[in-house]
């Protein structure tokens, strides 16, 4: 019950933070949860109480994070649009490290807010 509670606040906090602006926080907010509940062993905590304060804590730091997610997505999206458009040898030969390169940008999605939460650090540390 606690989980689709905490699921409920992720979903009205992204709807509240615009959905683009609120998106990285909120799932931020998330982590910093489970991450109590997992290592800390802190069950009984208040969860609206506690995930306000990490959202807006961390409300302009995350967004920072996420502008640099999202400006990687559209570099690489970009790029594969402009690949497409060239044709040619150099379209093979260009295809399969531009997938290799996503694919790490994909996992490095993955993995980003359970680290960035873990490890309360700057960006681009």
């Amino acid at each position: 019950m606690k989980l689709a509670y905490l699921n409920f606040l992720w979903i009205i906090f992204t709807v509240g933070g615009l959905i683009v602006f609120g998106m990285i926080p909120a799932t931020v907010s998330l982590f910093a949860i489970v991450r109590k509940w997992l290592i800390t062993k802190e069950t009984d905590l208040p969860i609206f109480h506690t995930f306000y304060q990490n959202y807006k804590n961390e409300f302009l730091k995350s967004n920072k994070l996420g502008l640099v997610l999202v400006l990687m997505g559209l570099f690489l999206y970009y790029d594969f649009k402009l690949i497409m458009l060239s044709g040619g040898m150099l379209q093979y030969t260009l295809t399969v490290p531009l997938l290799l390169i996503s694919i790490f940008y994909c996992i490095t999605l993955l993995y980003i807010f359970p680290v960035y939460v873990h490890f309360d650090q700057k960006v681009f540390q």
